[in-house]
């Protein structure tokens, strides 16, 4: 039998972080599960956050949780806290993240939208596909880091682009079948 306490929505992505809880993302906030319990993080508290929509969810390397939000950028949770991560630099704090990532080297990557973007330990913050290089109408819906270290990024409109040190190419058309 499980508790569940406050939470009826529906999950959307699911995670489980290094220390055993398994994490829905849900359309009222962050739900984690501890194999008992169901326990609700209303998101909303956090300054900033405008709505609890999460969309995607990604563990980070030390071991906290990526939160992609719906039209209101990403945050971060460490175990304790969750604090919103989204600026105005990042590609606008109402940025519609689809999916998160934190690749080996400890990059944060969004694909969002309108773009798919990298923030680097360092704080510098690069936009990959979308806005800065004059494509508005990317739609990305996924990204994915493959066991090579590439990063993959699947799009609406425009076909599949893959990152590999520091270059993007466009791999495919949206329109490609596997018989041909």
């Amino acid at each position: 039998d499980y508790k569940v306490t406050g939470v009826q929505t529906c999950a959307l992505p699911i995670s489980q972080t290094k220390d055993g809880y398994l994490w829905l993302g849900t359309t009222v906030g962050l739900v984690r599960f501890d194999g008992i319990e169901f326990k609700l993080l209303d998101l909303t508290r956090a300054p900033q956050v405008r709505n609890g929509i999460v969309t995607s969810l990604a563990n980070a390397n030390d071991g906290g949780l990526w939160v992609g939000l719906k039209n209101n950028a990403f945050g971060y949770y460490d175990g304790q806290s969750f604090s919103f991560r989204g600026k105005d630099v990042y590609g606008k704090v109402n940025l519609n993240v689809r999916t998160i990532l934190e690749s080996k080297d400890g990059t944060v990557w969004l694909a969002a939208e309108s773009q798919a973007s990298r923030l680097t330990r360092s704080g510098s913050f690069e936009d990959v596909l979308g806005l800065s290089n004059n494509f508005a109408a990317y739609d990305n819906t996924c990204g994915y880091e493959d066991s090579k270290g590439r990063l993959w990024f699947g799009t609406a409109s425009t076909g599949v682009y893959r990152s590999e040190e520091r270059r993007v190419g466009k791999e495919c058309r949206s329109r490609w079948s596997p018989y041909h």
